[in-house]
């Protein structure tokens, strides 16, 4: 074996040996960047997302941190967006309203994880210019996409019922924000703008599903509100009403039984006869009584057989 054989037989073995070079063990010593812990954090499940919290846990700086949030907001996954309103959540002056909603409006469901970041004016400014712009292209759905199947609506039917539950959870930011938000709502609900008028009604009973109390300014501004001449207005006002009757929220007033009893008898939406009935129904009195004999003569059979219901009811409970 000659000389240059073994300098470099030996050359090799030492290498083995020894590993890689250190420039390549040094590499694999880097700490990662903000942005890459971010989107570790988008990926990671169990153990290995506790250990990037941990490591983004460490950096207190708002100005290092929140601005990748935001961006990171913006292209995030709406399922796992959870991840980053958990980091965002240690930093309470940050403001990802505008982030936020974009965010809403892409997603379908949107996420529920975002209402404690949608608190006061900010807030309110950035969801009532998210509405105005909504408003100007919608149109509602052709079809009840309440009762309707998803497979049964058009694709127009379909994006129309996205941007509706879109503006739902609009109205329902905008009942978040105390006693300025409620006086919006309820001046939206009589507007003449249908796509207004939907984000009044789902903020309005957002309100009235999770409140312990109810203010007497939306019972006072729900019963204005079935007075008014527009029948589009009456529709979502009785809406509105039902909920509250219906989870004893509130209860029928002398003040509301004219306004029900109207579009009872001459509303020209089957809906809105239907849901005012619903209402009348647990009235004081000889209430009920009066509003089955009135749907008895309705045009609509499904109103005329709960009428009949009714009036059977009563008879076979009252006193001989």
């Amino acid at each position: 074996m000659n000389l240059a054989f073994r300098v470099a037989f030996a050359t090799t073995a030492l290498a083995l040996l020894l590993g890689p070079p250190l420039p390549a063990f040094a590499q694999s010593d880097r700490k990662p960047t903000v942005d890459e812990l971010i989107q570790q954090l988008e990926m990671a499940e169990g153990h290995d997302r506790d250990v990037i919290m941990d490591q983004l846990d460490q950096i207190h700086d708002a100005d290092v941190l929140v601005p990748p949030l935001l961006t990171a907001l913006d292209q995030v996954d709406p399922r796992i967006a959870w991840k980053l309103l958990d980091v965002l959540a240690r930093f309470p002056t940050a403001h990802p309203e505008a982030q936020l909603v974009r965010l809403a409006k892409r997603a379908d469901p949107i996420p529920r994880d975002m209402e404690p970041f949608l608190i006061g004016e900010p807030a309110r400014k950035e969801l009532l210019k998210a509405l105005s712009e909504a408003c100007v292209t919608w149109q509602p759905p052709a079809k009840n996409i309440d009762d309707a199947r998803m497979d049964d609506l058009t694709d127009e039917d379909q994006a129309a019922a996205k941007t509706q539950r879109f503006l739902e959870w609009l109205g329902s930011g905008i009942g978040q924000s105390g006693s300025a938000g409620l006086d919006k709502l309820l001046d939206m609900l009589r507007d003449h703008s249908a796509c207004r008028q939907t984000a009044a009604r789902g903020g309005l009973v957002s309100i009235i599903l999770g409140a312990g109390s109810i203010d007497p300014n939306l019972v006072d501004g729900v019963t204005a509100a079935l007075a008014d001449p527009d029948p589009r207005v009456q529709l979502s006002a009785v809406t509105v009403l039902g909920y509250l009757v219906g989870f004893s929220r509130a209860t029928l007033s002398k003040a509301m039984l004219p306004p029900l009893f109207s579009i009872l008898k001459s509303h020209p939406d089957s809906e809105a006869r239907s849901s005012a009935f619903a209402v009348l129904r647990s009235g004081p009195g000889d209430t009920p009584k009066r509003a089955a004999q009135l749907a008895l003569h309705d045009s609509d059979e499904h109103i005329q057989e709960s009428a009949e219901n009714l009036l059977e009811a009563l008879s076979a409970s009252a006193p001989n």
